[in-house]
């Protein structure tokens, strides 16, 4: 699941979604995971609207 698709999951009908390594991947820097937790808060709150 990544922002990007995460509105089709949930418009589907899934209640909820693995975020894995689109959110997180090993090494990679706060900041970055940051950006990526806000683009996924951002995708759901567009979706459930």
């Amino acid at each position: 699941v990544t922002p990007e698709n995460l509105a089709q999951w949930i418009d589907a009908g899934c209640a909820g979604a693995g975020l894995g390594s689109d959110l997180y991947r090993a090494g990679q820097s706060v900041e970055r995971t940051a950006q990526q937790a806000a683009a996924f808060v951002k995708a759901y709150r567009e979706a459930v609207q």
